[in-house]
């Protein structure tokens, strides 16, 4: 199912489900703006969380942030390989007993020529953006059949479905994300798992408010967006793609 909203929509979405209440939630990327806030909305909505990223200091933040931090799980490092993706899951499943939802929002954002773009960048952006978020959900499958509504939520970008010059290689990221998720909706459909996609536009974290005019959406936006997503998924039984303008 294809949705598209504007950000504002985003704004008055209501926190608190009864479906977020009872998950076990897996979100990799926490440590930064947009992983935060949707951590932080997570944990408010009485979810089980794992929270999962490189800055262990911030991590931790999250802690002193919430009432709730018997139900907040820090794993620090770098997913960068498919042993540390399996570390996280194994963690996971330690920590919470099971896995219901993984929020694949680690990425890596550059926006830079062909041509001038280094073939390390190029490697880096391709195994955090496509290949992490493939080994997670790979590995994170057996314990999906042990659930009876599982969900992948996989954040893509507006530059997965219409890509501007200067981004090929993050444009190339993101078209593979979605790609991927389509495919995997199909190849799971027997399977009680959910696969969603939401693509925002520019986020403002990710650079400074652009003077030609160009819509932005907050982290907390984001959030709320990744909680509507959820909620649906789960009392519709049906996978969603979210396009956030």
């Amino acid at each position: 199912m294809l949705c598209t909203f504007p950000a504002l929509f985003m704004t008055h979405y209501i926190d608190g489900s009864p479906m977020l209440s009872e998950s076990k939630i897996v979100l990799t990327g926490a440590s930064g703006l947009i992983g935060f806030a949707i951590a932080e909305h997570l944990l408010k909505s009485g979810a089980q969380l794992v929270a999962a990223g490189r800055d262990r200091r911030k991590l931790k933040a999250l802690i002193s942030n919430s009432a709730l931090e018997h139900a907040l799980h820090i794993w620090s490092g770098d997913l960068a390989s498919e042993e540390a993706c399996r570390q996280l899951i194994d963690f996971s499943i330690t920590a919470m007993g099971g896995i219901d939802v993984l929020i694949n929002n680690a990425g890596v954002f550059n926006f830079c020529t062909l041509e001038s773009v280094d073939h390390r960048k190029l490697a880096e952006i391709m195994c955090i953006n496509v290949q992490v978020p493939a080994y997670l959900t790979r590995l994170a499958l057996p314990y999906f059949k042990a659930t009876s509504n599982a969900v992948v939520l996989n954040i893509s970008s507006i530059a997965g479905l219409a890509s501007l010059p200067g981004g090929a290689c993050y444009a190339a990221s993101k078209w593979a994300i979605q790609g991927f998720s389509h495919s995997i909706r199909e190849e799971l459909r027997e399977m009680p798992v959910h696969v969603c996609t939401i693509a925002p536009c520019q986020v403002e974290v990710l650079m400074p408010q652009p003077e030609s005019g160009v819509r932005t959406i907050s982290p907390e936006t984001m959030a709320n967006a990744v909680a509507l997503v959820l909620e649906y998924a789960h009392t519709s039984s049906a996978s969603v793609d979210l396009v956030l303008h």
